[in-house]
């Protein structure tokens, strides 16, 4: 009994070391296998990608990998190799150190590797890597000179090297240098040009297996017959297919869509065989525009000048030779990638850089000078493209493509809007056309240098709201210090005073709007709205049943001190919007720092709801012209170009605007959503007295001009007082006469002027004898009879 326990021992015990040994071997082929066949472009964790995963032991073997290289970075070969050797030595029942001897050499060994591989290149370590060169920095040569003979003396015990074994390796060594030695001296020429072919296919190897793209995700622009053949085994695609490179998307210009129920025609896509670019054509030929309604007293687009024949995109061969050029300024930089795609747009073709692993974007975007000089380009902006791992290089076209407004106008993103108040910004650097709404921004800051194009954008946005919205439904306010740009518009339907040019009226001017946001905020109060909007529909409402809506109004006191309330009928016409346009912020700051600054504060938090909104620009974005108040309320940034990084980072809060082009290139800001480029389009002076002269023809009776109270302090120096020669004034004593009603409150809000003003006129009144002095009450007394 004893010997078949031994027996059975024995054999379990061996069967036991059999199959550990088994398991050993088969985990190191494994993990030796996904790790030589790692792609950094398989879907794992840390790489959201639709790819195919290339990965010789599929998905695991991806994940597995990426592990391992995440961790160790380059070390992880090492390791990979030395399992494969332990198992080799098991076999052949190699002679080695004790088995913890050799674990506390390798653990030594791993971390010595990664620490040299992290001070040679960013992450090349892996976390562990990154962990040893916060402890010990690479600076030091001794830390450095330490750690090459930890990884020596180490690796002599991992793989269990002996003294005979180092003697019989040298003189293998000696032999083969000597036998080398006459090889070269007969056949050196002859092989040195055998290793420079084998060099370049083993380039061309490593850039088809590595620099793989991506499948595309979006299938809009393949080919149906594409689509419908079967894909080839991996195998048959790495060995057929040629070394992918840069795909070029040309420009072309924007071509009104059919409705989404239709179905697009396919792109035709041409192969070049001598090329690494697959280029995309498509189909050119403009349908025609859509037709844009307007009523009889809307302009219409004819007075707009026609769009120029859109410049033919780049041939491919001048795109492929941008990219080898790119790609060399970018090695020459220690830049390593891919550039993945590259989109010709109107004014700047987009290059997009897939950067390998390791590699920060912060040193890329760095560089945009230097990749300027070295492209000879005018500029070159570099920026991290969101929710992709790409980054964008704009480099600008050496034909330079106009926008022309009716060309963005007549599309069908402007016409088909349903913005209230639609601004057409440009073109993209796609070549498609942007509309925003400025109610939803609510208010818009714009910033540029002489010469940016600040004032034709400013007069594109204006010409926008001119041709979708009648006076009814918006009117303007314009401040224009400068005294050229916004003067043409004088006399327009639109505009509810005319062009402000003197700095102290346009104080005014923006406490009036605060008086008029708080009165609208009181009407809809009254009637328990929450916006602009919900009170005119209720307006509408009311008016088509014929109903009355009223709001009840505190006109003063009795002879008790008890407020007299009264019922005030609202307006049956609904309230249009108010936009503020200031052409130059930085001379109503000198003027009126203080008072300009809390009347825009108040406008900025407060007036969406009311349907005001504001479009200030500045041509110097500074701080003292751009308060940290001011730029706090303003979410909505637009910067044209401008002369440093500093005022970049004032007007955008990073830089970028710096190097812009110019005539009209701008970088739009919307609140909550990421900054994009813009081309902004081109109207001449000739158009816009078109269009003025047209509004101006249209409407016969123009409302009457708000009339805004001059300020105590330009009354004390010098400005007229209220007699009865002043007609404000003989129109406020009929206004008492007829209505029996001496208010100062009264008086200010029939006449929508201010307190001061009003007060004015009440004392004028009282030493004119028209009105009596108040009482205790406040109450005044009238004294003078109407005349007939």
């Amino acid at each position: 009994m004893t010997v078949w326990a031994a027996l059975i021992k024995t054999f379990v015990t061996k069967g036991l070391r059999a199959l550990a040994w088994f398991t050993k071997t088969l985990g190191s082929v494994v993990v030796a296998l996904a790790i030589a066949s790692y792609h950094p472009h398989d879907p794992t964790p840390n790489m959201a990608t639709q790819g195919e995963t290339l990965n010789l032991l599929g998905p695991w073997g991806a994940l597995m990998a990426d592990m391992f290289i995440q961790t160790m970075g380059w070390a992880t070969y090492v390791l990979a190799t030395l399992w494969l050797l332990w198992t080799l030595q098991r076999l052949i029942r190699a002679a080695v150190y004790p088995p913890f001897l050799r674990w506390a050499a390798l653990m030594a060994m791993i971390a010595s590797l990664t620490w040299l591989s992290a001070s040679q290149k960013a992450f090349a370590g892996g976390v562990l890597g990154e962990w040893m060169i916060h402890l010990c920095p690479p600076d030091i040569w001794i830390i450095r000179l330490l750690m090459m003979a930890i990884t020596l003396i180490s690796g002599v015990y991992v793989v269990s090297l002996r003294m005979r074994h180092l003697e019989r390796a040298f003189t293998h060594m000696r032999v083969l240098y000597d036998f080398m030695g006459v090889i070269l001296t007969h056949y050196g020429k002859k092989m040195w040009g055998v290793l420079k072919t084998w060099k370049n296919h083993l380039s061309l190897l490593i850039e088809t297996y590595i620099h793989v793209s991506p499948p595309p995700s979006i299938t809009e622009n393949v080919a149906p017959s594409a689509l419908s053949e079967p894909t080839p085994p991996l195998s048959e695609v790495r060995e057929t297919a040629p070394p992918p490179k840069a795909t070029v998307l040309p420009h072309t210009p924007p071509k009104t869509r059919e409705p989404s129920l239709k179905k697009e025609e396919p792109e035709e896509t041409l192969s070049l065989s001598d090329s690494f670019l697959a280029i995309k054509k498509r189909h050119h030929g403009s349908d025609p525009a859509p037709c844009v309604p307007h009523a009889d007293n809307l302009p219409s687009l004819d007075l707009l000048h026609d769009a120029a024949a859109h410049l033919t995109p780049p041939p491919a061969t001048e795109l492929e030779e941008q990219v080898k050029a790119l790609m060399g300024v970018l090695k020459d930089f220690g830049i390593a990638g891919q550039i993945q795609k590259a989109r010709p747009g109107p004014v700047v073709t987009l290059y997009e850089l897939e950067l390998a692993p390791g590699i920060k974007s912060s040193r890329v975007v760095s560089l945009a000078d230097d990749i300027a000089r070295s492209m000879s380009a005018l500029a070159t902006r570099v920026s991290v493209i969101p929710g992709r791992n790409i980054i964008g290089i704009e480099l600008p076209n050496k034909e330079r493509e106009t926008v022309f407004l009716k060309e963005v106008l007549s599309h069908k993103t402007f016409v088909t809007n349903k913005a209230h108040l639609p601004l057409a910004l440009g073109k993209n650097i796609a070549g498609d056309p942007v509309t925003v709404d400025l109610a939803q921004m609510p208010h818009l800051l714009v910033a540029g240098t002489t010469g940016s194009g600040k004032s034709v954008g400013i007069n594109t946005m204006i010409l926008s709201l001119l041709f979708r919205l009648p006076p009814e439904s918006c009117q303007l306010l314009m401040i224009d210090p400068k005294m050229l740009e916004l003067s043409v518009y004088n006399d327009i339907p639109h505009l509810i005073t005319p062009v402000i040019v003197d700095p102290k009226k346009a104080v005014q001017a923006l406490k009036w709007a605060v008086h008029e946001m708080e009165q609208r905020y009181k009407s809809m109060s009254a009637i328990g709205v929450r916006n602009i909007d919900s009170y005119n529909k209720k307006i509408e409402e009311a008016r088509r049943q014929n109903k009355r809506l009223t709001q009840r109004v505190k006109t003063g006191f009795d002879e008790d001190g008890m407020p007299i309330v009264e019922e005030r009928e609202l307006p049956e016409t609904p309230l249009p919007y108010i936009v503020i346009v200031v052409d130059e912020m930085a001379d109503l700051m000198l003027v009126a720092g203080k008072e300009i600054e809390g009347a825009i504060q108040r406008l900025a938090q407060m007036a969406r709801a009311a349907g005001i909104h504001l479009i200030m620009a500045t041509q110097r974005p500074s701080v003292d012209v751009l308060t940290g108040t001011i730029k706090a309320n303003f979410p909505t940034r637009l910067s044209f170009q401008v002369t440093s990084k500093i005022d970049s980072r004032t007007i955008l809060g990073e830089q970028g605007a710096e190097q812009l082009l110019g005539r009209g290139d701008m970088l739009y800001m919307p609140p909550g959503d990421r900054m994009q480029r813009v081309h902004g389009p081109f109207v001449s002076d000739a158009e816009v007295e078109a269009v003025v002269s047209f509004l101006k023809s249209t409407q016969a009776d123009h409302p009457a001009s708000v009339v805004f109270a001059p300020d105590d302090s330009e009354k004390e120096m010098g400005g007229d007082s209220a007699d009865e020669n002043d007609d404000l004034f003989q129109e406020a004593v009929r206004l008492v006469l007829r209505d029996k009603k001496a208010s100062t409150s009264y008086i200010q809000r029939r006449f929508q002027i201010g307190y001061n003003r009003a007060a004015r006129l009440m004392e004028d009144m009282e030493a004119q004898g028209i009105v009596s002095p108040p009482n205790h009450a406040g109450k005044r007394t009238i004294l003078r009879e109407e005349s007939a």
